[in-house]
């Protein structure tokens, strides 16, 4: 089956054709607002399940609607918040990279290594509002519950973000795809500024693989030592995050 793949935008010389590149800027721009909020729901939607999958295990499935009618309207206000702020704060700093394209001018050194990091940037911002998030929520689970349960959502909330963030950077690139070539045209780079492409595999093992394995471990290893736990919830816990792992670590390498 053909993979299905947004169009490129329309090309633009080096040289300089304004009223492309204007286009050009927008529709990127267009699409990496569209990609941090999509991956901020999708994130948060993942998130917000694998804590509920873990809540049976660690605490007691009791406690899991109670948990989830305190925590979900903090989870829709903070993204919301959130989302507005660091997609304000990256819509002007990739306008004020981007203002040699717009002008049809060649690039001095600051804006052009800022354009080859538009990804980087990004991904920064991204970073920011999952720990922020990890700290806010931990906190307020730490005050409704207690402190091992705050653990489990705040380590929950930063790897799925560190995850998260890791799809979100490669997309990130290839939607920056015309902006770079542009960028590569019109001067070249002194020193490297991206990552290379051993760390960049072994970034996506890590964050799109390894980091749900690593909750299939930790979940089997407190299903084997805490007593009382339900086997079914272990089970489906560790199906659910195998599923995770397998489906990212797919996506991640194509």
């Amino acid at each position: 089956m053909p993979r299905v793949r947004w169009p490129d935008p329309p090309p633009v010389k080096a040289s300089g054709d304004r009223e492309t590149a204007g286009r050009t800027v927008q529709e990127v721009r267009r699409r990496l607002n569209w990609l941090g909020w999509i991956a901020g729901a999708v994130g948060s939607i993942f998130v917000f399940n694998t804590i509920g999958f873990l809540i049976p295990i660690f605490i007691g499935a009791h406690e899991r609607s109670h948990l989830a009618l305190v925590n979900a309207p903090v989870v829709v206000g903070y993204g919301l918040v959130c989302g507005l702020v660091l997609s304000t704060r990256f819509r002007r700093h990739y306008d004020r990279t981007l203002e040699w394209l717009v002008e049809g001018r060649v690039p001095n050194e600051r804006e052009h290594r800022a354009t080859l990091k538009l990804a980087i940037y990004g991904v920064k911002l991204w970073a920011l509002g999952w720990f922020a998030g990890a700290i806010l929520f931990a906190v307020l689970n730490a005050f409704i519950h207690s402190l091992g349960f705050a653990a489990v959502v705040g380590a929950a909330i930063w790897l799925g973000g560190e995850t998260t963030c890791a799809l979100s950077y490669l997309v990130s690139e290839r939607t920056l795809r015309p902006v770079t070539a542009l960028a590569l045209v019109a001067r070249a780079p002194e020193r490297t500024v991206a990552p290379s492409v051993r760390v960049r595999l072994a970034w996506t093992w890590l964050l799109g693989t390894g980091v749900p394995l690593l909750g299939v471990l930790v979940v089997g290893t407190v299903g084997l030592t805490k007593s009382g736990v339900d086997g079914r919830y272990v089970a489906s816990a560790v199906v659910f995050l195998g599923l995770v792992a397998s489906s990212v670590g797919l996506f991640l390498t194509l």
